[in-house]
């Protein structure tokens, strides 16, 4: 019984998905001559005015229907992160992941369902206009229409090309310069352009950057034995090594931390987010290592990520021009550093220097960062 079940539900998927293919074949075959922001189009009577206006209509429409979407999702972030420790603590870690795995797709039909439904009206107002039959069929239409990608905007951005790269290391590095043994700053990633490519890349070393110094100056702390004067989990022992305490830290826990981490990844990749900044996406010519305000938060946020107390907000562009090669800098020698001390926890007199300062040895795999407790099967 349970296999004509597991059948039964696997067909009714099949059977709707060919559906709306159907129904998508039936909308796109009103299609806009050329690029989405033509005013001309090959089907109905409208004018080419009142095409336009209409556009117009369904971008502003658009723009609310993200601003809404993104307020509900910040609200979804919350619950998630409040309510996943309670669910496994309550029914185990399977369903957590379940509770997790619902979220995200119902957070993703809610996103396609909103975009369909902007396309499709503006494309079956115009239809009705000549065509009855296929208004008649507005209705279901409009839920089961394609999705068509906006444009992207590049218009007064700067991208950063190879020649610019070289430049920066020198600025960076006079004695080492511009140093690419792989030939990364030459590659197109994912497709796109070489110019995307080189923010992506800058973004990734001062994204890697930032952790490493924060990793530093934690395992420094650890391995001191600094401590709160309370134990908010059992393992927090003196005398272990920093890579032992993370080792020690509950599970939950470290669900807590990596669904923080994605909320702040999303908030850095959102381009309604970074618009309203007046920013754009560092891959479009925006600012590599930037992190958007909370100001676009429903719930006041007292403090921004970056640059909480403002002490760079009246800095001149050449201070904050300095500022970033020392960021860098110094990014670049703590990921050095903190694999260092990994070294020498790992394998005892790996390196130089770092023999007879008294790192403990860790004898777990540095390299599986999860793999005390952290298993997802």
């Amino acid at each position: 019984m349970s296999d004509v079940i597991s059948c039964s539900i696997i067909a009714s998927s099949l059977i709707g998905f060919l559906y709306s293919v159907k129904q998508w074949k039936a909308v796109a075959s009103v299609k806009l001559d050329g690029h989405p922001d033509d005013t001309h189009i090959n089907k109905g009577d409208s004018s080419p005015d009142a095409l336009q206006k209409m556009k117009e209509i369904g971008g502003i429409i658009q723009v609310g229907a993200d601003a809404f979407l993104y307020a509900e999702y910040f609200y979804l972030a919350i619950f998630m992160v409040l309510f996943t420790p309670v669910v496994w603590m309550a029914a185990g870690k399977y369903a957590a992941i379940a509770f997790l795995l619902g979220c995200f797709t119902s957070t993703f039909s809610g996103w396609i369902g909103m975009k369909i439904a902007v396309f499709t009206n503006v494309r079956t107002t115009h239809q009705r206009s000549s065509e009855t039959m296929l208004a008649l069929c507005s209705s279901p239409l409009s839920f089961n229409a394609p999705v068509v990608a906006p444009a992207t905007r590049t218009s007064g951005v700067s991208m950063m090309d190879v020649e610019g790269l070289k430049v920066q290391a020198k600025s960076l590095n006079p004695v080492v310069g511009f140093w690419d043994p792989l030939n990364l700053s030459g590659g197109e990633f994912w497709g796109d352009s070489n110019a995307a490519t080189i923010g992506f890349l800058r973004e990734s070393e001062i994204k890697h950057g930032r952790v490493a110094m924060a990793a530093f100056v934690g395992y420094i702390v650890h391995a001191n034995d600094i401590r709160f004067p309370w134990k908010p989990f059992m393992g927090v022992d003196i005398g272990a090594s920093p890579q032992q305490l993370w080792d020690n830290v509950p599970e939950v826990a470290k669900w807590q931390i990596m669904i923080t981490i994605a909320f702040f990844e999303f908030w850095r990749e959102n381009s309604f987010i970074l618009e309203k900044d007046g920013q754009t996406h560092y891959m479009r010519g925006g600012k590599p290592g930037y992190m958007p305000t909370f100001d676009q938060l429903p719930h006041p946020v007292p403090f921004n990520l970056f640059d909480p107390f403002g002490f760079s907000k009246n800095a001149s562009p050449e201070k904050k021009a300095k500022g970033l090669l020392a960021e860098v800098n110094n990014g670049r020698l703590a990921m050095l550093g903190i694999f260092g001390f990994l070294s020498e926890s790992s394998v005892p007199g790996s390196v130089p220097g770092l023999a007879g300062v008294g790192i403990r040895p860790y004898d777990g795999n540095v390299m599986a960062p999860f793999d005390a407790n952290f298993h997802l099967f």
